[in-house]
């Protein structure tokens, strides 16, 4: 009949279909098997990217309980960027800390952190320090965060301000490399 295949037409349909399958399943394991070994290699090493959404979470540090929230943040090789934080810890001493910052950068298997345009509050038994800079780094060994682009502080006796500091988590401030110091009275 016209208009419909025959056996043998069939069959041959047939073959080219399995051919045509087998050719690409072999060019496929050729293509992979060619792959550059340093891409894959550094995928397995960096792992996935993850995000997180409005991430809270709480930690010790040197005995005392710090409070930390992200709006956003974003793990990629062992590097972990956050946006819109706050923070609020409780020394072991007993010294409350209030801080906020935009952005910062966090590494994951150091702790150490960099917190740019951040602002706080320090409190202490008998004082409080109303501070904020361009950034801020935190220096897990040592338990202290380092403003090496400077600081402004306040406190009620006095305005202090700093082009580099150093503050300890009891509220020990250290000054150095220039600073100004207005007393209220």
């Amino acid at each position: 009949m016209v208009g419909e295949f025959s056996g043998k037409k069939r069959f041959l349909v047939f073959i080219l279909i399995i051919c045509g399958s087998i050719a690409f399943y072999l060019w496929s394991a050729w293509k992979d098997l060619h792959l550059d070994p340093n891409s894959i290699k550094k995928v397995v090493k960096e792992g996935p990217t993850v995000v997180v959404e409005s991430l809270s979470m709480e930690k010790e540090i040197s005995g005392g309980v710090w409070h930390i929230h992200a709006e956003r943040t974003v793990r990629k090789s062992g590097n972990i960027s956050a946006e819109s934080l706050t923070m609020q810890g409780n020394t072991a001493d007993g010294n409350k800390w209030n801080v906020t910052a935009p952005s910062g950068n966090f590494d994951e298997k150091t702790s150490d952190g960099i917190l740019y345009k951040p602002s706080g509050t320090t409190t202490g038994k008998d004082f409080t320090v109303t501070w904020n800079a361009p950034e801020v780094l935190w220096k897990s060994t040592s338990a202290e965060w380092i403003f090496p682009k400077g600081i402004w502080a306040e406190h009620t006796r006095g305005t202090l301000t700093g082009s580099y500091a150093r503050v300890t988590e009891d509220g020990t401030f250290y000054v150095e490399k220039g600073a100004s110091l207005t007393w209220k009275e």
